[in-house]
């Protein structure tokens, strides 16, 4: 039997439909989000207004 390949390694279709790029979390869109909240609040606020608002929950670190 092959071996089964782990997760995260293989490019869905979806992905390309839905604009992500390879080792990609979020769409371009949301990235430019999460950049543009991030410039506007303190990271950890900007954390918790993304995942309020927009329902993307990101940690601090990644915001900053």
């Amino acid at each position: 039997m092959p071996p089964v390949p782990s997760a995260g390694t293989g490019f869905s279709p979806l992905d390309a439909e839905l604009g992500l790029l390879a080792n990609h979390r979020f769409t371009p869109r949301v990235e430019e989000v999460v950049a543009r909240v991030g410039a506007s609040l303190p990271f950890a606020e900007a954390a918790d207004l993304l995942h309020c608002v927009v329902g993307v929950q990101v940690s601090e670190t990644t915001q900053r």
